[in-house]
C-alpha cells in the first residue's frame, strides 16, 4: 500500500489528538458502512531522541500497524 505523511503546524498541531479521534470514528464508520478505509499512525518529532524523521516515521508505522489490527477486528 501507499503511505503518505502530514505535517502538523500551529493550531492543527495543538488539536492533532481531536482530529485523530475523529479520523479514526470516520474509519470505523467506514468499516461498519463497506466502504474504503484506511489505517494510519502518528508520532511527535522528539529533539531529544530523534536523529532523523526516519526515526519519527518508524514509530508512526508501528502505531499504523497496532491501529491496522484494531480496525480489523472491529
Amino acid at each position: 500500500g501507499d503511505e503518505f505523511i502530514i505535517i502538523l503546524e500551529r493550531e492543527e498541531y495543538k488539536n492533532r489528538y481531536k482530529l485523530l479521534s475523529k479520523l479514526n470514528e470516520k474509519i470505523l464508520k467506514n468499516k461498519k458502512e463497506n466502504k474504503v478505509t484506511f489505517a494510519c499512525g502518528y508520532s511527535d518529532f522528539d529533539l531529544l531522541n530523534d536523529n532523523s524523521v526516519s526515526d519519527v516515521e518508524k514509530r508512526a508505522d508501528i502505531l499504523m500497524y497496532e491501529n491496522k489490527k484494531y480496525i480489523k477486528e472491529k
